[in-house]
């Protein structure tokens, strides 16, 4: 594994592919090649970019590899894909829009790199909702992370006034409702008085309630001094 796009690149070489028992042998055919599964094998470099030109492969994995670079942009080539696992290697950069164009993808994980910028949205991707897919890199935002990106837009309750401005009219409206309350609070407090000095019957009534309420203040007061 020494020459990691050695497959790609020397097409004369044979490639054999044993699934579900059956062995297939590929020589200048390889853009067939259905499944390729290179993790764990201490691979390093970027991924070669001959690996987008196949075009029948529905799985491949190079996972837990020390793959640097970027994702190539012509990912979406790989239009049959179903599973893509490129987790724990040090890729680097954004997303390629074009993943989403991947209308079969089922399995995605690109968690443990060093990816950054907006996730990419749109057709197969917006099924793949699990947050896990991502972890691992601090750069990346956006749904489904809680991580927003910058100038997105904040929720409408954020950018609404926590003061309401007040129109002229209504500050001149507000200003004559308080130079008319003390005012008003006097002439009524007269008319009051005035009512209890020339009607004997109800300036006798006032007084009475007035007694009345006050004993029973102090009742309560002293049947709570007692219980203690």
């Amino acid at each position: 594994m020494a020459n990691d796009s050695f497959i790609f690149q020397h097409f004369e070489e044979k490639i054999r592919e044993d699934i579900k028992g059956l062995e297939l042998e590929y020589t200048t055919n390889l853009e067939f090649l259905r499944s390729i599964d290179l993790s764990r094998n201490h691979i390093t470099g970027e991924i070669p970019l001959e690996v987008m030109s196949l075009c029948a492969s529905i799985n491949l994995n190079l996972s837990r590899n020390n793959l640097s670079g970027t994702i190539p942009l012509t990912i979406g080539s790989l239009s049959k894909i179903e599973s893509l696992d490129l987790s724990m290697n040090a890729l680097s950069g954004p997303i390629p829009q074009s993943l989403s164009s991947l209308n079969f993808l089922s399995y995605l994980n690109l968690s443990f790199n060093k990816l950054y910028g907006r996730i990419s949205t749109g057709y197969q991707l917006q099924t793949l909702d699990d947050p896990s897919i991502y972890i691992g890199n601090g750069g990346l935002c956006g749904v489904p992370l809680l991580k927003s990106c910058p100038g997105d837009d904040k929720p409408s309750f954020v950018n609404q006034p926590t003061e309401t401005k007040l129109t002229k009219d209504n500050h001149e409206l507000l200003m004559w409702f308080y130079a008319g309350l003390g005012p008003g609070f006097f002439v009524g407090f007269i008319g009051v008085l005035c009512t209890l000095l020339f009607k004997t019957s109800w300036r006798y009534t006032y007084f009475k309630c007035l007694e009345i309420t006050f004993n029973k203040v102090l009742s309560g007061i002293s049947i709570k001094r007692n219980r203690r």
